[in-house]
């Protein structure tokens, strides 16, 4: 069984952490500041709740719930533990939260989608930059930023996922099990050529 505990700590931060230990003693690091580099930023004040769970997903479900209630930059748990989250998840967790909330991705606000926003502010009253090639180049800088994060879990090598993968062999050289299919097939013709 999964303990999932809610904490909330300094300058109204939350976070939410799993355990299959026993959750009493779990939480207590985090009261001795031995816990994370959150709770030792902004020490830990009370547990606001704790669950009981089966589903693997519910740590960053939680997380996700305090972040959309009290944001973003207030929240830490599960996938999200980073004290500055890196610029490519915050954008999937801001277009996540705006797809919960059924809001604008470009100015956070209701009623019409981004193909239909015209708004030059967020709805905090941030500016929006113009859409232009410098845009383009960063999508594709964090598309080759998550590439290189991606990891095969067939041949262990960065940049691609089992799905695209046609290693012969593992990062440490033993075989994935791949046979090339036209070396295969040039064998089998030659040897019926010679009939």
């Amino acid at each position: 069984m999964t303990h999932i505990y809610v904490l909330l700590c300094e300058g109204n931060h939350y976070y939410i952490g799993k355990t299959e230990r026993k959750i009493e003693k779990r939480i207590d690091e985090h009261f001795r500041t031995n816990g994370s580099y959150w709770t030792k930023k902004y020490k830990p004040l009370k547990v606001v709740e704790t669950i009981q769970s089966n589903d693997k997903m519910d740590e960053d479900k939680y997380t996700k719930k305090y972040m959309l209630l009290y944001g973003i930059e207030n929240v830490r748990g599960g996938t999200y533990t980073e004290m500055i989250l890196p610029e490519y998840k915050l954008k999937c967790l801001q277009d996540e939260l705006c797809t919960i909330d059924n809001v604008c991705f470009r100015c956070k606000r209701s009623g019409h989608f981004a193909n239909q926003c015209y708004a030059k502010t967020t709805v905090d009253g941030n500016l929006i930059e113009c859409e232009d090639e410098s845009e383009d180049e960063s999508e594709d800088e964090s598309y080759d930023l998550i590439k290189n994060y991606t990891n095969c879990n067939r041949c262990g090598r960065n940049g691609h996922n089992i799905g695209n993968c046609y290693a012969k062999k593992t990062v440490d050289g033993i075989s994935t099990g791949i046979i090339d299919l036209g070396n295969v097939i040039k064998l089998v013709m030659g040897k019926m050529n010679r009939k």
